[in-house]
């Protein structure tokens, strides 16, 4: 059964599940998993319910995976019962469990009793820090996503590239200082994946720096990043800009090797 759901097989992991008479947590977790893995997520909170039904009481394992299927369906109704529940029984305190209700009320734009969750939690670890992050970018509120960043920063958690990645659904202008507190959570990152780079490109093209956009993007090659779609559609208008501001220089179109270096990449 486990097997089956790590190859994405629910509906073969859930055959034999059914034949399973006396099925303990462990054998629904794997289930409810497999559910969430796939994006089943309705089938997942289903056969949540059905568990209780049964008398089986989840652990801390459980809530988590729930959790996730409320934020990736957007249930807030569900979640708030599984809140509720693991309030009951402890679970609350525990950071998976927190890190899942930070990410499940940011999804609902919940966003006050995400902090609550998240002010209340004893430990906090990147997860937690990024999964609030996410709930404000989510919800178009660049600024205040990043001074949970700053937050961050401060309790001595070092940001990553799950945090950059975070920013992504609300990169907007914001004020020269928030734009310099980025550049330098970019520079300090160990690993920069490729949404990073395009997340540090999109701050200076919102917040009217081609030449730096153009900059960073040449600077992938460099690196043996490659673009992807998002990143070529942002840096674009910032080649645009600097071709229309330095035409007639010299007689000379100085963003042109750059805008061809740039299209190269979009063939490539």
């Amino acid at each position: 059964m486990r097997a089956y759901a790590a190859c994405e097989k629910p509906d073969i992991a859930r055959n034999i599940f059914d034949k399973i008479p006396d099925k303990s947590v462990i054998f629904f977790n794997v289930m409810i998993r497999s559910y969430v893995n796939n994006h089943s997520y309705q089938k997942s909170l289903l056969l949540y319910m059905k568990m209780l039904c049964q008398g089986v009481r989840p652990d801390n394992y459980t809530h988590p995976c729930v959790l996730k299927a409320c934020s990736g369906s957007e249930n807030l109704q569900v979640g708030l019962q599984i809140h509720a529940a693991v309030i009951k029984v402890g679970h609350d305190l525990n950071l998976f469990v927190g890190n899942g209700l930070i990410a499940m009320y940011g999804k609902c734009d919940f966003l006050v009793e995400a902090r609550r969750v998240l002010d209340e939690m004893p430990r906090r670890d990147v997860v937690s820090w990024n999964s609030m992050v996410a709930g404000y970018a989510q919800n178009g509120r660049f600024d205040d996503a990043l001074e949970v960043c700053k937050e961050m920063g401060l309790s001595g958690l070092s940001h990553d590239a799950g945090t950059m990645a975070s920013l992504s659904p609300a990169v907007t202008n914001t004020s020269h200082e928030n734009v310099l507190f980025v550049k330098d959570m970019f520079s300090k990152l160990v690993k920069k994946c490729l949404v990073s780079w395009n997340v540090m490109i999109a701050v200076y093209v919102n917040n009217s720096m081609p030449a730096e956009a153009v900059d960073l993007f040449l600077q992938m090659e460099v690196h043996g990043v490659e673009p992807d779609g998002v990143t070529v559609a942002s840096v674009l208008p910032a080649c645009e800009i600097i071709k229309l501001s330095c035409k007639g220089s010299k007689g000379r179109d100085v963003g042109d090797a750059d805008c061809r270096q740039i299209a190269r990449g979009v063939l490539d």
